[in-house]
């Protein structure tokens, strides 16, 4: 009887602990091209919303000209910009496990000053990483962690996921797993994930989505192409700059360098080959 009874409590502490664990914040630390930002994820059994702290300074562009005294026609040019630093502060990135969606909210610059943007929400599935779990564990925080490896648009990542926290999310996109992502990097550590702080709630955190609803969205590979034409229009604008800065007949079309445009390569997600066309 003594038996019955203490197997009753254990099974009902367990579940009690496991529901506890299925609400609350993470903080993290995100590392993108070597730029360390703060984000964080609320979270609870069903949905979850990830926000990157965009990150701002007061640089603008700035163009020098330096006249190259052999040569007339050559100058040197420095250029610093940050046309995010007057664009607002975005929704963030809303999974939903229940409508197997990831809706994100994105403003992307027009111009170089950041005061004319395009508003975006692009809308995506979930759950469609295909995970391999490794036997390998390591302790982050208090919780024990296991290695998971997985391809997700041109990027193979290295994730460490705990059961303690039985809910399917993580930092950004990376979702799936049968536990919470505590950390995360792709193979080049070009984009990296670290917790900093675990909140978890006795009661379920309410995220208020309605603002993601009923909007026109945008594929994850239609996002990338307008992206890429607002950076084409940033370009154009750096490039007048500097005609305007230059000294008469230094500069013309043929002698703009390349490199001003992102590689698409460098961008957290790039090959959407996982995207079937309807």
């Amino acid at each position: 009887m003594k038996k019955i009874i203490f197997i009753t409590i254990l099974i009902v502490f367990t579940t009690t602990i496991g529901y506890c664990q299925k609400s609350g914040k993470i903080d993290y630390s995100y590392i993108a091209n070597g730029i360390e930002m703060e984000s964080s994820l609320l979270f609870n059994e069903n949905i979850s919303l990830f926000n990157t702290k965009m990150y701002r300074s007061n640089r603008t562009v700035d163009v020098t000209t330096k006249e190259n005294k052999e040569e007339e026609s050559k100058s040197e040019m420095n250029i610093s910009m940050n046309p995010y630093n007057s664009i607002p502060d975005d929704l963030g990135l809303l999974t939903n496990l229940e409508t197997n969606s990831i809706i994100e909210n994105i403003y992307y610059p027009q111009n170089v000053s950041g005061s004319l943007y395009d508003t975006i929400f692009e809308k995506d599935l979930a759950r469609i990483i295909k995970w391999e779990i490794v036997e390998e564990t390591k302790q982050i925080n208090s919780f024990v962690c296991h290695k998971a490896l997985g391809n997700f648009r041109g990027r193979t990542y290295t994730v460490w996921f705990t059961l303690d926290i039985p809910v399917s999310f993580g930092p950004w996109k990376l979702n799936g797993l049968p536990g919470l992502i505590l950390e995360a990097y792709d193979k080049k550590n070009e984009y990296m994930f670290y917790v900093k702080k675990i909140e978890l709630n006795n009661e379920t955190i309410k995220i208020n989505y309605q603002d993601f609803l009923n909007k026109k969205y945008v594929t994850p590979k239609e996002n990338m192409e307008i992206f890429m034409k607002s950076m084409n229009k940033i370009d154009e604008e750096i490039m007048q700059k500097i005609r305007s800065k230059s000294p008469r007949g230094a500069f013309s079309n043929s002698s703009k360098k390349e490199g001003y445009i992102i590689n698409p390569e460098t961008l957290l997600e790039f090959n959407f080959d996982d995207i079937k066309e309807e």
